[in-house]
């Protein structure tokens, strides 16, 4: 939480003493106010906590209201409680990776304003979500209309659009894992390293061609760790069956890269 500094004066009793460096707010605390400080933080916690169990509350009572969307009109019953379904899981989950979190600082003890303002911004994420309606696309086909076969939702590159910042976060773990085992250089890896790598799905080297034009998104000939993930999650499209994006969609578009986006210039595949 802290780091150990030279005399200076308490941000609390505003005495000159052996002070402690919160890292959080990066304020002076002697030895004696530390500890309160750190209570102040905890009972924070504590708030956040509470928050968590009204929310986990608030999901189990909520029903959607779906006939307020005109969209879920068009989508038999099977379909609207497949949906209603499929989110209420997914809202479910991003809450337990949350708590798990929040089990984690609280056991080891060890948080600050940083970690504390992060929960915060993810539980009012989830909340704002709650009350979202579901995003469905539809698609009728003439040969299955009346059965289950004839309303389908995104598929491809816009699987599940509208429900992450970022698609690319729902394997994000398993791709830095990839990354991870790859020679970096400053955080990024060169053309030849990722081409090695991408080489491995067996596409051919025009779709992976296209693959590495829309995923070096800074047109530095190597790729970050964002950018990374971006290759892997174009190459799993594409394994799947799906085409890929003429050019790449706001919510394929990393949130480190947003203000690049409009500034994309051409590309060879790994020229370096």
């Amino acid at each position: 939480m802290a780091t150990i500094a030279g005399k200076a004066r308490c941000i609390i009793c505003d005495k000159e003493k052996r002070t402690v460096k919160c890292e959080g707010c990066s304020q002076m605390f002697c030895y004696i106010h530390l500890p309160v400080h750190h209570q102040e933080l905890s009972q924070q916690l504590d708030e956040i906590e509470q928050n968590r169990d009204l929310f986990r509350q608030t999901l189990s009572q909520h029903a959607d209201d779906t006939k307020q969307h005109s969209l879920i009109k068009q989508i038999d019953q099977w379909e609207e409680d497949s949906i209603k379904k499929s989110n209420k899981q997914q809202k479910r989950g991003n809450l337990a990776a949350l708590t798990d979190q929040l089990k984690h600082i609280r056991q080891e003890n060890d948080f600050n304003e940083l970690d504390l303002s992060h929960l915060k911004e993810k539980l009012t994420q989830l909340a704002e979500e709650l009350y979202q309606p579901p995003n469905v696309s539809i698609q009728q086909d003439s040969a299955s209309l009346g059965t289950p076969f004839a309303i389908v939702g995104f598929k491809g590159f816009n699987a599940d659009v509208g429900e992450f910042d970022w698609i690319v976060e729902q394997s994000r773990h398993e791709y830095d894992q990839a990354f991870a085992r790859l020679s970096s250089q400053n955080g990024k890896i060169s053309g030849t390293s990722a081409r090695q790598e991408m080489i491995k799905s067996k596409l051919p080297n025009n779709v992976l061609g296209r693959i590495w034009k829309l995923s070096d998104i800074d047109r530095d000939g190597m790729l970050d760790i964002d950018e990374w993930a971006l290759v892997q999650h174009l190459i799993k499209i594409k394994l799947d069956g799906h085409e890929l994006p003429t050019t790449l969609p706001d919510h394929l578009v990393p949130p480190s890269k947003r203000h690049l986006i409009k500034n994309t210039a051409s590309s060879s595949y790994g020229n370096k």
